[in-house]
């Protein structure tokens, strides 16, 4: 045996070939992972038509009126103070403060993105907030009982057009029956 050499065996030149290969397959995986997730957009419906075979036609359940009255009074009471009193959040929501790198708050309207998640991460968020590093946004367990935030989420659909409204639905479905963040 010679100090400072180095022979390569029969067997460490098949490990080193099996290591190669390895690495080449999870390039190759998550290289193909990474294309698949990127071609997807926020704006185009996620397999609305493997939805509607699981499904069948998809008709968005209309708001009850009383919860939606009863809404806007939780809204009014809780989230207009960030969210603003017409639902147009905080200005220039779409970039992080330079001082505490957090995201204003958005808006609820058509022109925010509430409506590309599904009712139950926005349940989640006004239950557990949506705060982290990213957002101040705190929670209402404990504030406003779930009846009272199933409300502010109808009067917050109240004010998306129809059309937003059917594709927060079906993100809504694919959530449920896919187990998918709706993104």
């Amino acid at each position: 045996m010679h100090r400072g050499s180095f022979t390569v065996t029969g067997l460490g030149i098949a490990l080193i070939v099996v290591a190669a290969a390895s690495v080449m397959a999870g390039v190759t995986f998550a290289t193909r992972a990474t294309a698949e997730t990127t071609s997807r957009t926020l704006t185009t419906p996620p397999s609305a038509a493997a939805l509607e075979k699981v499904s069948g036609p998809i008709v968005v359940p209309g708001l009850d009126s009383a919860q939606v009255a009863r809404g806007k009074v939780v809204y009014e009471e809780n989230c207009a103070k960030c969210h603003g009193a017409q639902l147009e959040g905080q200005p220039n929501w779409r970039y992080p403060s330079l001082t505490t790198f957090k995201y204003p708050a958005p808006p609820h309207t058509d022109a925010g993105h509430t409506w590309q998640h599904a009712d139950t991460e926005l349940l989640d968020y006004i239950m557990n907030g949506a705060g982290g590093l990213s957002s101040e946004m705190v929670g209402f367990r404990g504030v406003l009982s779930g009846p009272d935030m199933a409300a502010a989420l109808a009067f917050i659909k109240s004010n998306w057009t129809q059309g937003t409204r059917e594709y927060q639905y079906r993100i809504t479905l694919i959530h449920h029956i896919w187990g998918n963040t709706g993104h």
